[in-house]
């Protein structure tokens, strides 16, 4: 399924991930690869009411035995915290289905600095013939005075000599407000000793901060130049909701449109339709090539997908997949099905489910530090909201949706007030930055 549905307002100071949730996992990482996972982490303190924090336990993964009619396990997925609830483990595992038990695959783990930055992640593969985890490689994180991300460091492990060896490095430029501007990655040769450029992602933006392009660009050693290989440009309407996605290539030192993908909403502001077409060079036209439906539930939240592909002999838009979804009532995903066409009967079959599992923690008010008090209202909130904040260095804003998306972000003006007449209806996370994190949540109705 094309992940460019998941984000309208496109900011890259911070990316959602994998993660259901932003504040299940503190881990957001970007389309392009910017990964500022530890700069935006889980909230640790409230400041309102008591508020319910969602803590993804673990994922299990089903597959669909149409012989059988039974559900097979698949995969399974642990997680871990710290006690300020960012993850510091993963483990990854799958099923053996002659033993009849989980066998480990994959291993992540994650250290955080005192400011909840992530300075490093370790990775491990489970060794089944001596039942033990083997080392396979790291990243190691650097950031700047505003916590954007500056430098990831990636070494593979040489269980030879024993020792962390360099592999890339990717460099990072962001702006005053922290939206990256440029990234920069390197492979390590190692018979010359440096680094030596391989890619580079540029983006830019318009007047409200949201991306509106990204270009990629490839290094050639022996020209020593900057080549143009892919863009992509994005265009958003009046209510700034993206309404349109678009793929280039360069060939022949210019552009050329290959791919187009256009968003159509709903009065709510929430995107229902996803039509994608592209480029035939052959015929010299353009041509139909996925659809995508989306269905909504009564607290605004995503509840079914549906994918079409377009069948050049009929004319017309074939079922492809469909994506089913309950959540529980923070909005998180509890189950997913995942379906699949099947042509010949012409209908619907099961082809996947995934069980998310949860932790929910009340999180006490916190009292007595004065330094750190924030209000923020009115909530809720139509046409835009207003941070009443007593700590002076506070300096920076985002707001995330509860997929975890970035949909808002700017400095904290003279007027402490932040416009979200775009945004659809439903509840949303906020995280103001400055000599510490505060974050709440914050429901938009009209």
């Amino acid at each position: 399924m094309k992940s460019k549905n998941v984000s309208k307002n496109k900011n890259l100071s911070v990316k959602p991930v994998v993660a259901l949730l932003f504040f299940v996992l503190g881990a957001s990482v970007s389309a392009f690869g910017q990964d500022r996972s530890s700069s935006a982490p889980v909230p640790v303190r409230y400041k309102s009411a008591q508020e319910i924090k969602s803590l993804l336990d673990s994922l299990v993964e089903e597959n669909y035995d149409t012989i059988t009619k039974q559900w097979i396990y698949y995969n399974r997925q642990v997680y871990a915290y710290n006690a300020n609830g960012l993850n510091e483990q993963y483990i990854d595992y799958h099923w053996d289905t002659i033993s009849d038990k989980w066998i480990c695959t994959i291993m992540d783990r994650h250290s955080y600095n005192a400011d909840d930055n992530k300075y490093q992640s370790e990775h491990y593969s489970w060794n089944s013939s001596h039942n033990q985890w083997d080392t396979l490689s790291k990243d190691e994180y650097a950031y700047d005075t505003h916590a954007n991300l500056q430098q990831n460091l990636y070494y593979t492990w040489d269980s030879i000599a024993g020792q962390w060896s360099l592999a890339t490095k990717c460099e990072y430029l962001c702006d005053i407000d922290g939206k990256c501007l440029q990234r920069i990655w390197y492979y390590y040769e190692k018979t010359e000793m440096q680094w030596i450029p391989s890619g580079k992602n540029e983006y830019g933006y318009n007047a409200d901060g949201f991306a509106t392009q990204n270009i990629l660009y490839q290094w050639f050693k022996s020209s020593g130049i900057w080549s143009p290989q892919q863009k992509e440009s994005w265009n958003y309407d009046e209510n700034k909701n993206m309404i349109q996605d678009e793929y280039y290539y360069w060939i022949d030192d210019q552009w050329f449109k290959n791919n187009v993908s256009e968003y159509t909403y709903d009065t709510g502001r929430r995107d229902i339709l996803c039509i994608n077409t592209v480029y035939d060079p052959v015929a010299d036209q353009w041509t139909n090539a996925q659809k995508w439906e989306r269905g909504y539930d009564a607290a605004g939240y995503e509840s079914w997908v549906n994918n079409f592909r377009w069948d050049t002999l009929s004319g017309d838009w074939m079922p492809r997949a469909r994506y089913e979804y309950t959540r529980d009532g923070q909005g998180s995903i509890v189950l997913a099905i995942h379906y699949y066409w099947n042509q010949t009967g012409s209908q619907w079959f099961q082809h996947r489910r995934s069980a998310y599992y949860y932790t929910y923690q009340s999180t006490p008010v916190v009292t007595g530090d004065k330094k750190a008090e924030i209000k923020v209202y009115p909530n809720p909130a139509a046409d835009l909201i207003l941070f009443d904040v007593s700590q002076p260095d506070i300096a920076f804003i985002e707001l995330y949706d509860m997929q975890g998306r970035v949909v808002a972000s700017q400095r904290l003006n003279e007027s402490r007030q932040m416009q979200v007449r775009h945004l659809k209806e439903g509840v949303y996370l906020y995280v103001i930055y400055g000599r510490e994190r505060i974050s709440g949540k914050i429901t938009i109705r009209r």
